[in-house]
């Protein structure tokens, strides 16, 4: 009785594996992409999403973009223009969303340091106349959406993009004193800051993988403030504000994969 038992149970199991088999047999191979759209609207031909498309990576593919720039940085206070470049690495991690890592340098020099005076008093002058010149290194995270224009900008599927973004991170001042300040026995420390970037700017791309870039925006640093060392080795923070806060201009060229 028992084997008995034992046996239908097998002849029951048998054609549900059978049935089983079957329908894995009959999934379909493919499933047809549904419709896209590029940036401006138009149709795009998207091929069937298939086994071999998903195992290549086909379907995860991001864009990424390694940009270099120059440009200048504005007078601020008694900083006068100065030269500016930096360099950025960004991946797309949403249609035309960036997230990216970069890092630049401006450097600035003091029109009217505390030397320039006919009679200097260093509790009178503002901070930063006890610059004789400065450089600022930024490093910082980004985020970046880029808003197509238009299609065809002055040559054929040369498109035009309007770019928005904001930056954070961290900027350190290293400046120079001014001859007076050196002679009085003062050293000006490093001065660090957290920095806030908005930004907007236009990028072109001129070819599939190249694309020119011009931006402009404001970096605003704090706290805002200068640590000195006296001839007697203390430190102290000079009195008044120092704005290392300035507007910015550069273009450059981006290689994009």
């Amino acid at each position: 009785m028992r084997l008995s038992l034992t046996r239908a149970l097998a002849l029951t199991w048998a054609p549900l594996a059978f049935f089983v088999f079957s329908g894995c047999t009959d999934v379909p191979r493919h499933v047809e992409a549904p419709p896209s759209h590029d940036d401006f609207g138009s149709d795009l031909e998207t091929p069937p999403i298939t086994e071999e498309s998903v195992s290549e990576t086909e379907m995860l593919q991001l864009r990424a973009q390694f940009e270099g720039t120059m440009g200048a940085v504005m007078p601020v206070g008694h900083f006068e223009w100065g030269p500016a470049a930096g360099a950025k690495a960004a991946f797309e991690a949403a249609k035309n969303v960036y997230w990216g890592i970069g890092f630049d340098w401006s450097h600035q020099t003091v029109s009217e340091g505390i030397s320039s005076l006919s009679q200097p008093d260093l509790k009178q002058v503002d901070p930063d106349q006890w610059y004789a010149d400065m450089d600022r290194y930024n490093i910082f995270g980004s985020l970046d959406y880029d808003m197509p224009i238009t299609r065809n900008c002055i040559g054929k599927d040369m498109p035009l993009f309007l770019r928005l973004g904001a930056s954070m991170g961290m900027s350190i001042v290293q400046g120079s004193a001014d001859p007076v300040i050196s002679r009085s026995g003062y050293t000006i420390l490093p001065s660090y800051a957290f920095l806030f970037r908005p930004g907007i700017g236009l990028r072109w791309q001129v070819h599939k993988h190249i694309v020119l870039t011009f931006l402009t925006g404001y970096d605003l640093l704090y706290p805002q403030q200068t640590d000195v060392r006296g001839p007697d080795g203390k430190t102290q923070t000079l009195s008044g504000d120092i704005s290392f806060s300035t507007f910015f201009v550069r273009g450059g060229f981006v290689i994009e994969f």
